[in-house]
């Protein structure tokens, strides 16, 4: 493969790291846009070439360059377990994993912070693909897509927040809140009926399953969940909830459990809601929400 294709897949793998890490933003994001430039990438160069036989020579070349083979582990090709896991080549492929790590990544990331979620990612990917190597250690079959981190974070979360609601599909159907325990639940029990069944249809279902278990192991070592809220101390928030949207926000924090989270809905509310005095914009100094007038109030 030509170098500037190498060395272009790397760069946006790299930068999909690296920017959120430089500039403190969201991970899940990243390696959501991550993935979706490379197969767009890739995708054109397909798409342009003069006739079928080019696209499958070049098809050939990009699984044997950027996708992970398990007979290629001895070789010690180790870079292609990174490329595999941001590497897809159709369309249904890439779009349901971006769909599945946005609405699974950035719920676990708000909870645990973008560092740990990308080690929790990163790390259960690359174990994923080791599993699949010895369960298949003699395949020439590729691997390749981000089913494997994705299904690291559904361990992760698991593990971690199993009672907390995200949305989430469960087959064909879209759910706004579900439980965690019930949505990795019903992913996990799919994949285990789908690898007992033996079924054959180039899904690397022993892939999918490493990286549920791998993030039930690695999620408690690499992030301890935060303890359940204590009740925040009695304060009068309802004077400042004065519309309905305030109102709804307010109510989240009061069913909030996690202290990480529920101080998030306390900073969201007070954004939205003005001095009770002068109708100014409120801010908070600690555990004290302040207005330019001199109003004042400790949480």
């Amino acid at each position: 493969m030509v170098l500037w294709l190498t060395i272009t897949i790397y760069a946006i793998i790299a930068l999909s790291i690296l920017y959120p890490l430089l500039r403190k933003s969201y991970f899940a994001p990243s390696f959501v846009l991550g993935n979706l430039a490379i197969f767009i990438l890739l995708l054109v160069l397909i798409v342009i070439q003069p006739n079928a036989g080019r696209m499958d020579v070049l098809v050939d070349t990009i699984l044997r360059d950027f996708a992970f083979r398990p007979v290629d582990l001895p070789a010690l090709r180790l870079q292609t377990i990174l490329s595999s896991m941001f590497l897809h080549l159709s369309v249904i492929h890439v779009m349901g994993n971006i769909i599945f790590l946005y609405l699974l990544g950035l719920p676990l990331e708000e909870r645990v912070g973008g560092p740990v979620f990308a080690s929790i990612y990163l790390s259960t990917g690359v174990f994923a693909t080791l599993l699949y190597s010895l369960v298949r250690w003699d395949s020439q079959v590729p691997a390749l897509g981000a089913s494997g981190a994705i299904m690291g974070i559904a361990g992760a979360f698991l593990v971690l927040y199993p009672r907390d609601e995200i949305p989430m599909f469960l087959g064909p159907i879209f759910l706004p809140r579900v439980r965690v325990s019930l949505a990795v639940g019903v992913i996990a029990l799919g994949q285990v009926i789908l690898l007992v069944l033996g079924v054959q249809d180039g899904v690397a279902y022993a892939a999918h399953l490493g990286g549920i278990v791998a993030g039930i192991f690695l999620g408690p070592l690499l992030h301890r969940p935060m303890d359940f809220a204590k009740p925040l101390p009695k304060i009068e928030l309802d004077d400042l909830a004065t519309t309905d949207d305030l109102k709804e926000i307010l109510e989240r924090v009061h069913q909030e459990s996690v202290a990480e989270v529920r101080e998030a809905w306390v900073d969201h509310f007070l954004g939205k809601a003005h001095c009770p005095r002068c109708r100014g914009p409120l801010k908070k100094e600690g555990n004290v929400v302040l207005s330019d007038c001199g109003w004042s109030r400790r949480l």
